[in-house]
């Protein structure tokens, strides 16, 4: 009787027990580890981070940024720095815009300046260039001028080329070139210079013979075939970034040098090759008959080139 009470109370107390464990999860193999993944959790985290540092970005569009209060900077540059990263050299946050390819494709860049400091010294342009989801396409910067300052930047369709050109207004400081207009437009992934104005509305040549005076990316390490493609282009921003490359003022070839102060001989042999081609000689002929004012205005430059020494 004595051994039927006693394993009837050690039942009782294992089935109480038991009661214990399963309410309370003692015993639960799960209670210490979430059913959701961690990775997941960081990645969708981030995820949902970089959605609303997008949507603060994109709230900035079309807007001088250079006005905006210094909250509102604040939380620009916090979204900003979220999008690119910490390290990456924006420069002074200018302009937030639509812009588009060649294939009418829809990107969004955010301009930033490098402006003119000190004497002698030159401007520069930091852009970034993303897709519609906000991810980062590609970072680039380019000088806009040796002894040159930047006055105003803007975005708009231009009827030249049929779709959004980068509009920079410039001025000449203490023997500057007479430069107060550059236009750039977005080729293949590129922000590539297609004209320059001088004071009158002259078109006016790049100088690429010294590094120092180039405006906009210097495009170099192609082939003289590869340069010749982009003159058969349909994309008439490309034909005249390709113009401005060849109606530049280059380093004279004849004139032998190494100094890292002038351009690569090189480059500035290529230049003379594509320059010298029958069929390249041929278009730039034709394209001085063009209704389009610019195109024709470019090929008129490459027609009679100069050198820089």
């Amino acid at each position: 009787m004595k051994r039927f009470s006693l394993r009837f109370v050690v039942a009782v107390f294992t089935f109480i027990i038991g009661i214990t464990c399963a309410t309370f999860g003692i015993f639960n193999p799960n209670l210490h580890h979430t059913t959701e993944n961690p990775v997941l959790i960081q990645i969708t985290n981030e995820s949902n981070v970089r959605i609303i540092s997008w949507q603060i970005f994109l709230s900035f569009e079309n807007q001088n940024l250079e006005n905006i209060n210094r909250e509102q900077k604040d939380r620009l540059q916090d979204a900003i720095d979220k999008l690119i990263g910490k390290t990456t050299n924006i420069g002074i946050p200018k302009l937030i815009s639509k812009i588009s390819d060649e294939q009418r494709q829809i990107k969004y860049i955010l301009i930033g300046e490098s402006p003119l400091i000190t004497i002698p010294g030159k401007s520069g342009l930091r852009i970034q260039l993303f897709n519609l989801e906000g991810k980062l396409l590609k970072s680039m910067s380019f000088d806009s001028g040796w002894r040159i300052a930047l006055t105003d930047i803007k975005v708009n369709y231009s009827p030249k080329i049929d779709r959004e050109i980068i509009e920079v207004n410039s001025e000449p400081v203490i023997n500057g070139r007479d430069v107060v207009k550059q236009y750039y437009a977005l080729i293949g992934e590129k922000i590539m210079l297609i004209r320059l104005e001088d004071s009158k509305g002259q078109p006016i040549r790049n100088v690429y013979g010294a590094p120092n005076c180039i405006i906009g990316l210097n495009i170099t390490g192609r082939s003289e075939e590869e340069w010749k493609k982009t003159f058969e282009s349909n994309d008439m921003a490309e034909i005249l970034a390709s113009l401005s490359w060849l109606n530049g003022i280059h380093w004279n070839p004849q004139q032998n040098q190494t100094e890292n102060w002038y351009e690569n001989i090189n480059e500035a042999k290529l230049v003379e090759k594509v320059r010298s081609d029958e069929n390249i000689k041929g278009r730039v002929k034709n394209l001085t008959k063009s209704k389009n004012s610019w195109l024709k205005d470019a090929a008129t430059l490459a027609i009679k080139f100069e050198h820089y020494r």
